[in-house]
């Protein structure tokens, strides 16, 4: 099958989200019961997974699979970048740091907002 702009997104993120996490192709492989050239290929844009193969490589991932499919045009977009660390953080946090780096984000936004205001004259 020939490479096309979505399997190539798809697998850009599900090599990024692996390399997150600190897998190999190999442990990725074993823990979505699937070859290492399967994950390879993917991670390629080599070949179109089936929803079956994106759902266990999800889970394997601990994403859903809106996520693998939701790769940005410009993987290496600040925005894209930002979205991967929130995903990451949702994933991986507890509720108390959660709430603590939520008042952080809500405090930087305020401050941004009143120096744009002082800038502008408003």
């Amino acid at each position: 099958m020939a490479k096309n702009g979505i399997n190539i997104r798809t697998g850009g993120t599900v090599c990024a989200l692996r390399k997150e996490q600190g897998m190999s192709q190999e442990e990725l492989a074993f823990g979505a019961g699937l070859d290492v050239s399967t994950i390879g290929r993917i991670e390629r844009g080599e070949i179109s997974p089936a929803l079956e193969t994106l759902t266990v490589l999800s889970e394997a991932l601990d994403v859903d699979v809106v996520t693998l499919l939701r790769a940005e045009t410009d993987d290496g977009s600040e925005k894209a970048e930002a979205r991967r660390i929130f995903e990451l953080l949702l994933r991986k946090t507890d509720a108390q740091t959660l709430k603590m780096v939520s008042r952080f984000l809500q405090q930087l936004l305020e401050q941004t907002a009143d120096k744009k205001s002082r800038k502008h004259g408003k």
